[in-house]
């Protein structure tokens, strides 16, 4: 599991991790950025906390197409 705290300013944070599935209360208020794809599911895990901003990943078309 990857998740730290990649840059600061004042008191907001930009948290990075591999999965938005990380997320929890401590981030609320922060600017996370996710390994995680940005469809309906992470979007549900982000919901859950009140970030300032989230970002995801978007990797484009899956293995042979999907």
């Amino acid at each position: 599991m990857i998740k730290r705290v990649v840059a600061q300013n004042g008191n907001r944070k930009v948290v990075a991790m591999d999965s938005i599935s990380y997320v929890d209360a401590g981030d609320a208020g922060h600017i996370v950025i996710s390994g995680s794809h940005g469809g309906a599911s992470s979007a549900e895990y982000a919901n859950r906390q009140k970030l300032a901003a989230v970002f995801f990943n978007d990797a484009g078309v899956g293995k042979d197409g999907a």
